[in-house]
């Protein structure tokens, strides 16, 4: 084993050693050990450090660290360093030194991806571009996303993202940009500074050293600020009012939902036409259009990348596929950069999925000739453990001579439709279905979807998994989690969230009933499963998928012993006891814990108790707070007993989501999370910390003029006080929107407006009173998500988020996006 301590003036040496090679910093990830650098990270809850030793078992040689391995790693180099984040940013900033082309650096409260990928989009055509892969905007995220220029880029387009004071020195001096946008400010991680202002200045230290600066000027405390802090000659202002020394917007709406925008820029006049007319789009655009003048593309250039732009809410989506295969949609777009990206998520998904398809466009790539794109292609898709890749490109060259793996070719999207239509996927496949837009590779997931009603209930993984981190930090390295999937995982979806904790790395899932558990097992779940309410007919089931059932009376402990007793040589099995101290639905009463551990010894086949539980009343109320406590104490007490009784400690857990962040001193062994999860905090005092990790959407069938005095729907019960216009949209009752939100009581939004139900719900649809709202057939409409909350629906019908999203039908669709 080489170890290799480095002073600051060997890292121009370290990194000629490995400027080639790839940066990997999550041993989960598919990577080939060839020409690959792993740098363990150490934090509160994980270190890298401990997987060094499995690394070098798969082939890896190359290392960053700050502590010595386990064991002697022979013919490994390790490069020894006091803290390897802060190394690797070094060599970033180093290797940002290197390259002499344009870069843009973005920040801001909102809008920084979609910026940075309509930007890679209208680039793209031109210029050979290399851009942070999704929202890459971290101390880790930058360093990540710096490493992959190469002398073969023209410009690099890199997004910086901040929480609190003293975090953008570092991403500047790695980005260095040469020219900056700052998008917004709005109140976006507020909570980690003084004030709004502060905020400002932080953010703002990324464009110190820039040549020029895009902002708008609408916003009067960042406009101020920026105007006195910067030069006026490296200022780039817009705005749609009339402010002095900024570029005036004219704007104007065209055809249903277009807007044309025109303005006067360094002696020139402009005129472009975007297909949109939200205020943040049209933001993002202007942003993207000067940037993209600054860059050399001219109007022509830039209005032909326009009117393909499109709002990225559906990027990386996984769909159920046909015959329960899995789809992973990323058609917008299809950059050399972002493909590793997208596949890592496919392996994410794939489960004990054998087969792993890779349908792909020829790649929007400039400065590599046709042959080099697709050996680049077939690199990555190797590397990453792809199956086969099926590889559709109209322009007529010559194929590899050798493929690095199984590949089909076809000359067009209709081509690979048919042969789609002729061999159907099985459940065995999990399918990348990745495109340039002008392959229309929309087509493809349309064919391969398996659901095609109307409603989607979108979950956002990447939400799912802030949440889960927001958990996890107020957790000590010792405290275990449990997650609670039960019911559809709160009506997301079982086995794909089941697998984002698997992946995370959660010690324990928890069900309601056997036959969930048996659904995950069979969709390769093998996280140890407690299931919350076992039925005496499931005994069987739960021992041959080894699921651990809660017991929390004597009768039903009775019942699994006598199971036991029954099998011939039964494995030891794990089960949960569950104590009753307040809330006076299941769980063991104090005086029989004696009888039930005697129980438990005397059975012929050994029982290992797991954990033993209560569940708490009211722990998010702070008016129950005494009975909380009380509850605990009752709860200590009996887990006491039965230690002693026992002869051993098992895991002792109370606390649920709200729980968590109320009580930290009584995290205990482990805590389970469960709605916290999923983006609703219940005691309402760390809101503003979760993210909503679902919207249900719904189209418009059709609209109606209606005059007044007529009446809409079922019974009549919808009356028009005035002429007006009315939409039907595709949710009913059937799909879990409840009757309750009739005449008036629900509201969804239509192009930004809020308006209300009229009329009662029925069974497949329901009625909007549409007023002022801009509006047509086939327009999309919000029943809820992060600008309508769930709880705010829950409250106009007088119940819980838990049972408004629960509800949610299971022939609504469900479309899993990163």
């Amino acid at each position: 084993m080489s170890q290799t301590i480095i002073s600051a003036q060997e890292i121009g040496n370290v990194y000629e050693l490995y400027k080639n090679y790839k940066i990997l910093t999550d041993s989960r990830k598919w990577a080939s050990p060839e020409n690959t650098l792993f740098v363990a990270l150490k934090g509160d809850r994980h270190n890298g450090h401990e997987f060094i030793v499995s690394l070098y078992e798969r082939g890896f040689r190359h290392f960053i660290v700050s502590e010595k391995p386990s064991r002697d790693l022979e013919n490994a180099q390790l490069i020894v360093v006091p803290n390897t984040l802060h190394f690797l940013q070094t060599l970033a900033q180093y290797k940002r030194s290197q390259m002499p082309y344009p870069v843009v650096g973005i920040t801001g409260s909102n809008g920084k991806t979609v910026v940075k990928e309509w930007l890679g989009q209208l680039l793209s055509p031109y210029k050979s571009v290399v851009k942070s892969p999704k929202s890459f905007n971290s101390q880790l995220g930058v360093a990540i996303s710096v490493w992959q220029m190469t002398q073969k880029h023209e410009v690099a387009v890199f997004e910086a993202g901040i929480s609190t004071t003293n975090e953008m020195q570092r991403l500047e001096a790695m980005i260095q940009p040469t020219i900056g946008i700052f998008t917004n400010i709005g109140s976006a991680h507020d909570e980690g500074f003084e004030n709004r202002l502060t905020k400002i200045e932080e953010k703002a230290k990324l464009f110190q050293n820039c040549q020029t600066l895009i902002y708008s000027s609408d916003y009067p405390i960042l406009h101020t600020f920026l105007a006195k802090n910067f030069a006026p000659a490296k200022l780039v202002a817009w705005t749609f009012a009339k402010q002095e020394n900024a570029v005036r917007i004219e704007k104007s709406t065209f055809e249903t939902h277009a807007t044309v925008l025109t303005f006067r820029f360094r002696q020139k006049d402009y005129r472009f036409i975007l297909p949109f007319q939200d205020q943040s789009s049209l933001e993002n655009a202007l942003h993207t259009i000067f940037t993209a003048l600054l860059l050399g593309l001219n109007a022509q250039e830039i209005q032909q990348g326009l009117q393909h732009l499109h709002r990225l809410d559906m990027r990386l989506s996984l769909k159920e596929g046909q015959n329960q295969s899995l789809i992973i949609d990323d058609t917008y777009s299809n950059d050399l950069d972002s493909l590793p990206v997208a596949l890592d998520f496919l392996n994410e998904q794939a489960a004990n999925r054998p087969h792993k398809l890779a349908i792909l466009s020829q790649p929007a790539q400039m400065g590599l000739s046709v042959a080099e794109l697709e050996l680049e292609t077939q690199k990555i898709a190797l590397e990453k453990g792809i199956s086969e890749l099926w590889y559709v490109s109209t322009t007529n060259a010559t194929r590899l001579n050798q493929s690095l793996l199984p590949t089909r070719y076809f000359a067009d999207t209709a081509m690979l439709i048919s042969a789609l239509k002729a061999e159907p996927l099985s459940k065995d496949y999990v399918v990348l279905i990745k495109g340039a837009r002008k392959y229309e590779f929309e087509q493809v997931v349309k064919l391969l979807d398996a659901k095609q009603h109307d409603t989607v209930l979108e979950i956002s993984l990447e939400a799912i998994s802030h949440n889960l981190n927001f958990y996890k930090r107020q957790l000590s390295p010792h405290t275990k989690l449990m997650v609670m999937v039960k019911a559809l995982a709160y009506g997301s979806g079982y086995k794909e969230v089941a697998q984002l904790m698997a992946y995370h790395s959660v010690h324990y899932l928890a069900v309601a009933y056997t036959d969930e558990g048996v659904y995950l097992r069979q969709h390769g779940i093998r996280l140890p499963i407690m299931v919350l309410n076992p039925l005496p007919e499931s005994f069987d089931l739960l021992l041959a998928h080894n699921l651990e059932p809660e017991i929390y009376s004597l009768r039903i402990l009775c019942q699994w012993i006598s199971f036991l007793n029954k099998q011939h040589s039964a494995p030891k099995h794990a089960i949960h006891l569950k104590l009753d101290t307040g809330m006076r639905r299941l769980g063991f009463e104090e005086d029989e814990l004696v009888t039930a551990v005697l129980q438990i010894k005397a059975c012929a086949t050994p029982i290992h108790v797991a954990s033993v539980f209560t569940h708490l009343a009211a722990s998010e109320s702070p008016a129950h707070e005494d009975f909380t406590r009380l509850q605990i104490a009752k709860f200590q007490a009996g887990a006491k007993a039965l230690e002693a009784l026992l002869g051993y400690k098992p895991l002792l857990h109370v606390l649920n989501s709200a729980g968590i962040v109320k009580y930290p001193e009584f995290h205990f062994d482990m805590v389970r999370l469960g709605m916290g999860l999923y983006g609703v905090e219940t005691s309402e005092t760390h809101i503003h910390d979760l993210r909503a990790i679902s919207s249900l959407k719904t189209h418009i069938s059709q609209i109606k003029h209606i005059k007044k005095g007529e009446t809409v729907g079922y019974g009549r019960r919808g009356v028009a006080q005035q002429d007006m216009r009315i939409a039907t949209v595709a949710i009913g009752y059937a799909d879990g929107y409840d009757r309750r939100f009739g005449l008036g009581n629900g509201q969804m939004l239509v192009n930004g407006h809020l308006v209300p139900t009229i009329g009662s719900i029925c069974m497949d649809m329901c009625m909007l009173a549409l007023g002022d709202a801009p509006a047509q057939e086939g327009d999309e409409v919000l029943v809820f998500g992060e600008e309508l909350p769930i709880q705010q629906l829950a409250n106009n019908i007088g119940t819980i988020a838990y049972e408004v999203l629960t509800n949610v039908g299971y022939r609504v669709k469900r479309v899993f996006y990163w």
